[in-house]
């Protein structure tokens, strides 16, 4: 039995001879994957590998790259590889600023407009700002969104991804 009949059995609640499917995401894994490499797992898994973000602004919302390491991953630990194409929302309409930096760590303006506390040798994330606090700030950030969207997210580059 291939991956998608037993999927398809299992969502389906289906009696089977073997198991079911086992299904499981890697996001936001990185914590812990930082942890297992520090434990001996094979670096062909650093986390840096596993989220690729596109630099490509016009990919930055269909992406496949990130499918083949985490299909890899996946299968190592004996769960069913599952291959994905992401969408996302055009939210990662900012150019990244470096905001603070010192020896500890960098306070960057993120592509998806949160400010975050990157910390140095270490896997740790701070969110320290969402993009929105106050109300007001919605509109601007709404029309924002719908220009990446408008410029970006056409059936053009989604025909090219998948």
């Amino acid at each position: 039995m291939n991956h998608s009949e037993r999927l398809l059995k299992t969502l389906n609640f289906e009696p089977m001879e073997e198991r079911g499917a086992v299904l499981e995401t890697f996001f936001p894994w990185n914590l812990t994957i930082h942890n297992w490499i520090e434990q001996g797992l094979d670096q062909k898994f650093d986390p840096k590998r596993l989220y690729q973000v596109a630099d490509d602004r016009s990919r930055r919302y269909f992406d496949d790259r990130m499918a083949e390491p985490v299909y890899e991953y996946e299968q190592s630990l004996g769960l069913d590889g599952v291959k994905r194409m992401a969408f996302r929302i055009p939210f990662k309409c900012f150019e990244e600023k470096v905001l603070e930096d010192t020896p500890a760590y960098t306070i960057r303006l993120c592509k998806d407009g949160w400010t975050r506390k990157y910390h140095k040798g270490r896997a740790l994330v701070e969110e320290l700002r969402p993009v929105i606090v106050e109300e007001e700030e919605w509109p601007a950030y709404k029309a924002k969104i719908e220009a990446e969207m408008k410029r970006y997210c056409t059936d053009e580059k989604l025909r090219e991804t998948y």
